[in-house]
């Protein structure tokens, strides 16, 4: 939960943000899977901390068969999300590479958004999460 609501506020914010070089909106899509990966750090000359394994690959799908500016979830995500599931969409399955078709559900945001010229003024508030 915590994460798929990260991922509608990255949404929020980055629709404000516009490109240097011609003012255009950043556009951004968001895939997120739920299991197990590895996680650590991977070299010696410069070591950098990096996340392995099949669900950081089937996320990757899902980001990388996303409409612009919207966020898919996989059905081991969506049973994950308690009542927030009804806001997603289900997309009829995409395929992925190396994976096959692959039930996604998508989740657009909310048309007030495109009215607002700033993040309302709580927007920074501490969040209350659900369990």
């Amino acid at each position: 939960r915590r994460v798929f609501a990260f991922a509608q506020d990255m949404l929020r914010c980055a629709r404000l943000v516009t490109m240097p070089h011609n003012d255009e909106p950043v556009s951004i899509r968001v895939g997120i899977h739920t299991g197990a990966c590895v996680s650590g750090l991977i070299g010696t000359k410069l070591p950098k901390w990096t996340v392995l394994g099949g669900t950081i690959n089937t996320a990757a799908r899902a980001e990388q068969t996303c409409q612009a500016n919207h966020v898919q979830v996989t059905e081991a995500t969506l049973h994950l999300l308690g009542d927030q599931s009804s806001q997603l969409q289900p997309t009829g399955g995409v395929f992925c590479k190396g994976l096959g078709m692959l039930d996604t559900y998508l989740w657009a945001p909310p048309k007030e958004w495109e009215e607002e010229e700033d993040l309302p003024s709580d927007f920074f508030d501490e969040p209350e999460y659900e369990g």
